[in-house]
């Protein structure tokens, strides 16, 4: 609603920064958190064929995907 308020700027108003800050950091949060209840869970299951790959020398780095 601010947004559309004569004379109002966004990047002027000091408690900006801070809500960014602290919703970027509660998304990380909860992101790293719903992957850990899955993996805990068996929610997914890699391929051994994946698993493998892994080890090799110029493979896709599967775990760098996924944090």
């Amino acid at each position: 609603m601010l947004l559309w308020a004569p004379g109002y700027n966004v990047f002027a108003d000091l408690g900006t920064l801070p809500v960014l800050l602290s919703a970027y950091a509660l998304c990380m949060l909860l992101e790293r958190a719903c992957l850990a209840s899955g993996k805990a869970l068996g929610v997914w299951k890699i391929d051994e064929s994946v698993e493998r790959l892994e080890g090799q020398e110029g493979a896709v780095d599967l775990a760098g995907l996924f944090r």
